[in-house]
């Protein structure tokens, strides 16, 4: 019975603080609606182990509570899609990093000076094969010339018919 009443003063204190400050709480919620019975809590107290306390007074209870846990957010929604958790375990790159020599890494590559350098090998490229072109035009033109040379030679020597 004493258990029963130390309960109730112990769940109704916070209530009554509230009261007193002059904030509206919401009412606490039933007895029966928390899953608990003063019945049970009565039979529990009336069926007690034997006491081992050596002094005159016996002030030993034993209460069983029996009820839903409210659930306990660890983290919020999203929380552990955006990367990973902090001062959590490492991650493949932080191991690549740690094992990794200095002189094994790779450096960056700068974009710009490989532009320029394929920017100049394609003006080299180009540059050589308009010599070729210009060469090979040449060339044409002089077989070209050599052949109209001999064609008009051979038109010279070559004698009509006798009349």
């Amino acid at each position: 019975m004493l258990a029963s009443l130390l309960a109730c003063l112990v769940g109704f204190q916070p209530a009554a603080v509230r009261a007193q400050q002059g904030d509206a709480a919401p009412p606490p919620p039933s007895v029966e609606a928390l899953g608990m019975s003063f019945e049970r809590i009565k039979r529990g107290l009336r069926v007690l182990p034997p006491s081992t306390a050596k002094t005159p007074l016996k002030l030993e209870y034993y209460v069983e509570v029996q009820g839903l846990m409210p659930p306990l957010p660890l983290f919020r929604p999203g929380e552990l899609t955006t990367g990973p958790v902090p001062f959590g375990a490492p991650t493949h790159r932080d191991m690549m990093d740690h094992v990794t020599p200095e002189a094994f890494k790779s450096g960056t590559v700068p974009v710009s000076s490989l532009a320029i350098m394929g920017i100049v090998k394609l003006l080299q490229w180009e540059a050589q094969r308009a010599r070729e072109e210009r060469l090979a035009k040449k060339r044409q033109a002089e077989i070209d010339e050599e052949r109209e040379r001999q064609r008009r030679l051979k038109d010279s020597l070559v004698v009509g018919p006798p009349k």
